[in-house]
């Protein structure tokens, strides 16, 4: 699949995710939705493989480096008008359409993407016309009858995106969009199972956590026609991984629905290894079925590859040979002691965690340290927010008791405690709580799943009822107001004892056309006005906080252009947790 990187990467990231359509026109969207109680799937093992791309011509001496970092699992497409140049003649002697042979010998096995359409059928566009549909399913069907390193189907890639869609189906409106879907997939399905019942067919195959995209198709999908969902999350931050994951299984039909992750990497060359160990370990524990990191070889789309071109092997590479080794066999489970720390326990022995700075104390003989790339570590440990750290044992390994964290005076954090639930309650007893005011009336924020309609971000986020543009998620807000007057956002928070604190606020738009930004501390009778008229703000400074008395924190605009979207954080801090006695 040929990726276009600046579709992935950081600035389209952005526009997607704040800044996506200022034309709404749809109505507003549907609340979520409670759950049926049907259990989630058993935790299993979780599945590592990687993207490869030797239907686009990469000659399968990487297999031999692929080897080295214990590769087996495999995501690719194949072309299918290579395959069929003549309607309903198969050519199987293009090393592009033959690979999968060369996989079986190697042992190993095939997640197959069916995407793109043939010039024989619907001019080449993506399939939609029931004549194409059969075609594609009588193609694929071929495959997996001839090749048994086949054992996956995944329909579409990022189906409901621009890139990898084209004709009627691009054209279409996002409901017409999962309906073409589901006539892909269920042409697939059961043209594939009629040679291989046991093959496994993965649908919904969306870029990012799209639950409002999801949620219909899986309304409208027959019982059994999807085996597994394909999700590319690359708009997620690997620590709201579990909060929007919990949105997506409020749908009735996702509490028991497998997930894969079909993509999943990074453009950030320094932190590629930590990305794969700390992606895996919160994807395990959430139950996921599989992970292929994006991608195998470089590309030259700026996305970390696990080996090079000269076959030598990077640091991503490395970490997921180390994860192959010591985590691909464990199921995981969340032990994380607080909401500023993420831990996860494989196993009985092997813990990998991260979080806001503080030291890390072994207690037990016999431990060892790691870094992301499997490196033992010496010295002091500590922990840090974008770095994993992985303990391992020789036995049964507890937090707390084997592995002791020392002190952090962090004690409130917008990003770390944000919620779904639509309340600004956050994730633990203390921590800010977070409303809309529109005109001097307050207002709840809702939970909106994402692309539920046009022009909306395609992750969940939430949103007030009168201010459909007017948005909140962990990173980013969008203020709007409306004819009832302008908008501010307020996060509060109340000590529930008398508290010297230190307060953190950083405010930060982007572009050219940033807004002005009026920004405003609230302590019982004090205001302080740390921005005015300010297109970015950062501010840190003392409050002593009376007990459950508010202290407030609010944004709104300015006395020049108007504010959209801005990234956000606030963080308090309690010295007096860390001092010496």
């Amino acid at each position: 699949m040929a990726h276009n990187s600046r579709w992935k990467s950081g600035a389209a990231l952005a526009a997607l995710v704040l800044l996506a359509g200022h034309a709404d026109r749809a109505s507003h969207a549907q609340p979520t939705r409670p759950a049926a109680e049907q259990p989630q799937p058993a935790p299993q093992p979780m599945r590592l493989g990687a993207v490869s791309n030797f239907s686009q011509g990469l000659t399968t001496g990487i297999l031999r480096a692929a080897a080295d970092i214990q590769l087996r699992h495999y995501r690719d497409g194949i072309r299918w008008q290579q395959a069929e140049t003549e309607q309903g003649v198969f050519r199987f002697g293009l090393d592009r359409v033959n690979y999968p042979a060369d996989l079986a010998q190697a042992g190993a096995e095939l997640v197959m993407v069916i995407n793109w359409g043939n010039p024989l059928y619907d001019a080449g566009m993506t399939p939609h016309s029931p004549e194409a549909l059969a075609a594609m399913g009588r193609f694929v069907a071929a495959m997996v009858a001839r090749y048994p390193a086949i054992t996956t189907v995944e329909v579409g890639n990022e189906f409901n995106g621009a890139n990898f869609v084209n004709g009627p189906v691009r054209e279409a409106g996002l409901a017409e969009r999962g309906r073409y879907h589901l006539a892909m997939v269920r042409a697939v399905a059961d043209a594939v199972r009629a040679v291989r019942p046991g093959i496994r067919i993965l649908g919904g195959s969306t870029h990012s956590m799209a639950a409002g995209y999801l949620w219909p198709v899986l309304d409208a999908a027959d019982p059994g026609l999807i085996d597994a969902l394909a999700i590319h999350p690359y708009t997620t931050p690997i620590d709201q991984l579990a909060a929007q994951f919990a949105v997506l299984r409020r749908h009735p039909g996702a509490p028991a629905m497998p997930v894969e992750i079909t993509e999943w990497g990074t453009t950030d060359r320094a932190d590629a290894a930590d990305h794969l160990i700390r992606g895996y370990a919160a994807l395990a524990s959430l139950g996921v079925s599989s992970l292929y990191w994006f991608p195998l070889n470089d590309r030259g789309d700026g996305f970390v590859p696990l080996i090079e071109r000269d076959r030598s092997i990077t640091n991503a590479g490395r970490a997921f040979r180390y994860a192959q080794q010591r985590l691909v066999q464990r199921t995981a489970r969340d032990v994380s002691p607080d909401p500023f720390t993420r831990a996860y326990l494989f196993g009985e022995d092997t813990l990998v965690i991260w979080g806001e700075p503080r030291p890390v104390t072994l207690r037990t003989a016999g431990l060892v340290a790691r870094n992301a790339e499997g490196e033992a570590l010496s010295g002091p440990l500590a922990l840090s927010p974008s770095r994993a750290l992985v303990i391992e044992a020789t036995g049964p390994l507890a937090l707390n008791r084997d592995v002791v964290l020392g002190c952090s005076a962090l004690v409130a954090d917008t990003f770390y405690q944000f919620t779904y639930d639509g309340t600004g309650q956050p994730n633990a007893a203390a921590g800010f709580r977070s409303h809309a005011e529109i005109g001097g009336a307050r207002l709840p924020w809702l939970t909106e799943p994402g692309q539920q309609r046009a022009g909306v971000p395609w992750a969940p986020y939430l949103s007030v009822a009168p201010a459909r543009n007017m948005r909140l998620d962990a990173e980013t807000m969008r203020i709007e107001g409306n004819a009832s007057g302008a908008a501010r956002v307020i996060h509060e928070y109340r000590s529930p004892t008398p508290a010297a604190l230190q307060l953190e606020v950083r405010f930060d738009q982007s572009g050219a056309n940033a807004g002005s930004l009026a920004v405003l501390v609230e302590n019982g009778s004090q205001t302080i006005p740390i921005g005015q008229n300010q297109a970015r703000v950062s501010w840190e400074g003392p409050v002593t906080l009376a007990a459950d008395a508010p202290l407030r924190v609010s944004v709104g605009p300015g006395g020049g252009r108007a504010p959209r979207a801005l990234s956000y954080r606030l963080r308090l801090h309690d010295p007096a947790r860390c001092s010496p006695g």
